[in-house]
C-alpha cells in the first residue's frame, strides 16, 4: 500500500471489511491519496456510517460521484505484551473506534474463536456472554476536556468513537460522533453494574437517547488508559481488531486522510 501511495495514485479503493480497511490505512499516512471503501466484510461499520451500498456495483457508482474530504484520524499507542511481543510500544491509525475494556475483550474473544464462521452473530453471541459473566475490571482514564485540562477518572469500559452509525442492532453507540469532527466522543462506563450495560445497549437498539446512570459521554482529542495496581491485564482494540493491552494512549490527529464521502 505504501508503494502505491508513493507512486502518486490519487485514489485507493479497498474492498473488504473494517480490518482490511484499517490495514490499508496504515500505508496511506502520510499521503494525499484518497481512500474509498467497498464493503465486503463482517461489520463494515465505516461503510455503514458513510452510507456505502452493500452491493459492490452500487458502491462503485457511489464512489465515482463522491469527493475526497480531509478528515482527522485516531492514533492508538499500545503495549504489545499481550500478543507475545516485546520492546517499544506500537502504534496504529484507526477510523472508527478505539476501545479498552469489555468491547476490546469482545473483539479479542470473537476473533480468536469463530468470527469467520458466524459473522455478526458471533459478536452478538459473545456480547450476551460478556454481559452475563464478564467481571469488567476497573482501569484508570485520563482525558483532555474541552477547556484544555486533563480529567482523571476510572472506568470498566471506555470507547473513543469517531463514527455515528455502526449499522446493525446498535448503530448509534455514540450519538454525537462523526468522521467530520476533529475529535472523538469518549463513552465512559464508570459502573460495573450489569443493568447499566443492559440499559445503555437497549437504548442503542431502540435508537433512543436515554441517559444511563454511570455512563459519561465527552468530546476529547487525547485520552490515556492505564492499569490499576494489582489489576488484571486488559485488552485494547481499534476498528474491530485486537491490538494489545495497557498502557494505551489515543490521540485524534487532524487533517491526515482524504476520504471519499458524500457531499
Amino acid at each position: 500500500m505504501r508503494e502505491i501511495v508513493l507512486q502518486g495514485f490519487d485514489t485507493v479503493i479497498v474492498a473488504g471489511g473494517d480490518g482490511t480497511v484499517n490495514d490499508a490505512l496504515q500505508g496511506m499516512i502520510p499521503g494525499e491519496s484518497a481512500l474509498g471503501i467497498i464493503p465486503m466484510g463482517t461489520g463494515n461499520v465505516v461503510a455503514n456510517d458513510l452510507g456505502v451500498p452493500t452491493n459492490p456495483l452500487e458502491a462503485v457508482q457511489c464512489l465515482m460521484k463522491w469527493k475526497p474530504r480531509r478528515i482527522a484520524l485516531g492514533r492508538m499507542e499500545y503495549s504489545r505484551e499481550q500478543t507475545g511481543a516485546s520492546g517499544e510500544p506500537a502504534s496504529r491509525w484507526f477510523l472508527a473506534v478505539g476501545s479498552v475494556g469489555g468491547s476490546a475483550t469482545l473483539v479479542h474473544d470473537t476473533v480468536a474463536r469463530h468470527k469467520g464462521g458466524l459473522g455478526m452473530a458471533a459478536y452478538y453471541l459473545h456480547m450476551v456472554k460478556l454481559a452475563a459473566f464478564h467481571d469488567f475490571p476497573r482501569f484508570k482514564v485520563e482525558y483532555l476536556d474541552q477547556s484544555g485540562s486533563f480529567v482523571n477518572c476510572s472506568a470498566v469500559e471506555a470507547d473513543a468513537v469517531r463514527i455515528g452509525n455502526f449499522g446493525g442492532l446498535m448503530r448509534r453507540w455514540a450519538w454525537g460522533a462523526a468522521l467530520t469532527r476533529p475529535d472523538a466522543q469518549l463513552v465512559i462506563f464508570s459502573s460495573s453494574n450489569r443493568l447499566r450495560f443492559v440499559h445503555y445497549t437497549l437504548a442503542r437498539i431502540l435508537h433512543t437517547q436515554w441517559k444511563t446512570p454511570g455512563v459519561q459521554m465527552v468530546y476529547t482529542t487525547q485520552v490515556r488508559y492505564s492499569a490499576i495496581d494489582g489489576g488484571p491485564q486488559l485488552h485494547a482494540a481499534a476498528d474491530g481488531e485486537f491490538l494489545g493491552g495497557l498502557p494505551v494512549k489515543i490521540e485524534i490527529v487532524p487533517n491526515v486522510l482524504n476520504l471519499l464521502m458524500p457531499e
